[in-house]
């Protein structure tokens, strides 16, 4: 996280430390952020045997939980969230593998907990690595 304490813009730079084939981020703005600690985090995979990633997280009432979901596989062209509103849902054409990522946020109205799912279109099997977030 970075803040940005005045203005409307800040710079995002991405560096690798080897070769690197293809790269998709996404960029959230948060505003009246208590804590830039998660309350809860979550990561799945990569993992051959998976036909959807989810994560159940602990919530607190007034904040939010953000996931992203990427893929390597051919065939996945796309991305079914439940529990969580899909914010972006972007595919990249590579001469090896193509590359599918999606990302999506929800509000959290109470304390307790959520579990957010990102389900790959295509069906099947995906090596697939998913990390969600909640914060207050």
């Amino acid at each position: 996280m970075a803040a940005v304490p005045t203005g409307t813009t800040g710079t995002v730079v991405v560096t690798f430390s080897g070769g690197e084939t293809g790269c998709i981020i996404g960029v959230y703005a948060v505003t009246n952020l208590k804590s830039t600690t998660p309350i809860s985090v979550v990561t799945v995979g990569p993992d051959n045997t998976i036909t959807s990633a989810s994560a159940t997280l602990t919530t607190r009432i007034g904040g939010f939980v953000i996931a992203t979901v990427a893929t390597k596989e051919n065939g996945v062209t796309g991305w079914t969230w439940t529990n969580a509103t899909e914010n972006y849902d972007l595919f990249l054409r590579q001469p090896e593998n193509d590359r599918a990522t999606a990302g999506a946020t929800a509000s959290t109205s109470s304390d307790g907990s959520v579990t957010v799912t990102a389900t790959p279109s295509g069906g099947g099997s995906y090596q697939m690595t998913f990390v969600a977030a909640s914060f207050q």
